[in-house]
């Protein structure tokens, strides 16, 4: 399958979910980040360091920074798996403006498949493992996943049936001898 430029709609899907979608106890307005710091002058005021993380405000005052990030990193990395890269994009992150996608339009499990579409198209460069980007596009699909989420923990239900396969009883007599 071949790279390409996602569509301005998935990034604005994606801004959409860090700075209005829900999730376990509501919306935070921060993103936490492990890696690199973002390249976006604005996204770069709006971080700060606390230990071993940064943290990045989400609002609606840096959504259209948000979306030229991802974007950035979708162009980057098209340049670096293509010679004719930059031909093969139809806009960059100059002059764009974000535009809101309600959870009315896209259902979780189609942004979770958008995110999933923009982390394969901009993974094509050295550094993408390491990028803000890279964080950026994980923190969406956290809030997608705590979005339906039945909690962290599981614990069979107390008076559940057990299936026992025929693996099981070979597996239990090998531990036995």
């Amino acid at each position: 399958m071949s790279a390409y430029q996602v569509n301005r709609d998935t990034i604005d899907l994606m801004v959409s979910v860090l700075v209005e979608w829900g999730g376990v106890g509501g919306r935070s307005p921060y993103v936490y980040t492990y890696s690199n710091l973002p390249n976006d002058e604005q996204l770069l005021e709006e971080t700060e360091g606390r230990g071993g993380y940064n943290v990045t405000r989400a609002t609606y005052d840096t959504a259209d920074a948000l979306g030229r990030e991802l974007i950035d990193a979708n162009v980057r990395s098209l340049t670096a798996r293509y010679s004719d890269g930059v031909e093969m994009c139809g806009y960059y992150s100059e002059g764009y403006t974000w535009r809101r996608v309600t959870s009315d339009e896209a259902s979780i499990a189609r942004a979770m498949g958008a995110v999933k579409c923009y982390q394969y198209q901009a993974c094509e460069y050295d550094e993408w493992r390491t990028s803000f980007a890279h964080e950026l596009s994980a923190r969406v699909m956290d809030k997608l996943v705590d979005m339906i989420s039945e909690g962290w923990d599981y614990e069979r239900p107390a008076n559940a049936p057990r299936v026992i396969s025929l693996m099981d009883i070979v597996r239990e007599n090998k531990g036995g001898k």
